[in-house]
């Protein structure tokens, strides 16, 4: 595997593959706007590790380990233009809750599944969500899609559901995601700084429990 990185970010590596999109891009006419890049990322909802805080009353409070350390991942879309799609929530759980949707904005498109990661399914319904949310914003003929190359991105009713609603799909190389990922970069690691800012100032106000509902209440 570490051989297998390394010639991944080799610079003649990523050279080839931009002058493999680049070729792509004109082979389609695809236009600066319709380009859009996505990207997946997970956020524990508690508190990091086992821990004493002063509270700001004075209270020392435990937070243990195990206090909730549940999954909640994050789908995000922009376009080279600047324009963004609202995301999918993925949350850990069999069945979605009323409460857990009632004060999004209405666009946001929330999920399920038993590890709190995407899956074959929630897949197949975010690229629906996000022909659903850019089809009217086309210019050209063609949008490209860049994504990762997790396996429920590339299967069989993903691809054609792309193919039919002419949306190129073009994956980014392995082991290249912490350098070549804008969202990655630019989106989710501030995201998390903050989260973890966050995750701070409650365990430091009092509070030992941050749940599915509060993690969604600062979402937006």
């Amino acid at each position: 595997m570490e051989v297998s990185r390394n010639l991944a970010q080799q610079p003649e590596a990523i050279q080839r593959w931009f002058e493999k999109l680049l070729a792509k891009i004109q082979e389609l006419g695809i236009l600066h706007e319709d380009m859009w890049n996505m990207d997946e990322t997970g956020c524990r909802i508690g508190v990091a590790k086992n821990q004493y805080v002063y509270t700001r009353h004075g209270k020392q409070i435990f937070i243990p380990h195990s206090n909730n350390r549940e999954l909640i991942s994050l789908v995000e879309c922009c376009s080279a233009n600047g324009d963004i799609i609202e995301p999918m929530i993925i949350i850990k759980a069999s069945t979605i809750l009323e409460k857990w949707v009632i004060d999004l904005p209405d666009d946001y498109l929330i999920n399920v599944s038993d590890s709190g990661y995407s899956n074959d399914e929630t897949s197949l319904d975010w690229i629906k969500h996000f022909n659903r949310m850019t089809r009217h914003r086309t210019q050209g003929t063609w949008r490209l899609l860049l994504l990762d190359g997790y396996g429920s991105y590339h299967i069989r009713e993903f691809i054609k559901y792309a193919e039919r609603n002419r949306i190129q799909l073009f994956g980014s190389p392995p082991y290249t995601t912490h350098f070549l990922q804008v969202l990655d970069v630019g989106c989710f690691q501030p995201l998390k700084w903050y989260h973890g800012r966050m995750l701070d100032w409650a365990a430091r106000t009092g509070s030992k429990d941050i749940s599915k509902d509060d993690f969604l209440a600062t979402i937006h």
